[in-house]
């Protein structure tokens, strides 16, 4: 989130927070003033936010880092408190890739919603609260075997393959 459009989103986001909604936001790159804007202090404290990167040798350079731009909402939208929604794409939620030739799928099925949501729930678990800032995920080579690392692709997590149930289209 970046540029004038993630500032836009971020305010929305912050707003949304400080009213109640449940918002954590999984970031790879950040602008610096949508960055310090969500981390402001407000009556609930700062907007949720986990870096998910791994530096993995120390040097300050990501190592390993998410590329999936996805949200998920679930409340109410138009009246209707039931709402789901699930948007998914190539788009970075930034001015420059509004002028470009990215995709974003929109869906409002409630259960890829729900599985999408527990998705990025348990990424933004496995990175938030660690003593170093960056948390390893675990990842799981072919024999099964757990080793450090952070998911990149889609080999399994702690034995799981977090695409088993997402149905294509």
């Amino acid at each position: 989130m970046r540029e004038d459009r993630g500032m836009a989103l971020g305010r929305k986001l912050r707003r949304l927070w400080v009213d109640g909604c449940d918002v954590r936001i999984g970031y790879t790159v950040m602008g610096i003033d949508v960055g310090r804007m969500l981390r402001k202090p407000s009556r609930r404290g700062p907007v949720p936010l986990v870096h998910l990167v791994r530096d993995g040798n120390g040097d300050g350079q990501f190592d390993d880092y998410f590329h999936m731009k996805a949200m998920t909402i679930k409340g109410n939208m138009g009246g209707n408190r039931r709402s789901t929604v699930t948007l998914n794409g190539s788009a970075n939620f930034s001015t420059s890739a509004a002028r470009s030739d990215e995709n974003i799928g929109i869906s409002s099925r409630q259960g890829l919603t729900l599985r999408y949501e527990e998705h990025l729930t348990y990424w933004f678990n496995q990175f938030r609260g660690g003593s170093n800032r960056y948390v390893y995920g675990r990842q799981a080579n072919a024999d099964g075997r757990l080793v450090d690392g952070f998911l990149f692709g889609t080999a399994p997590v702690d034995g799981v393959d977090p695409y088993a149930l997402v149905e294509l289209d």
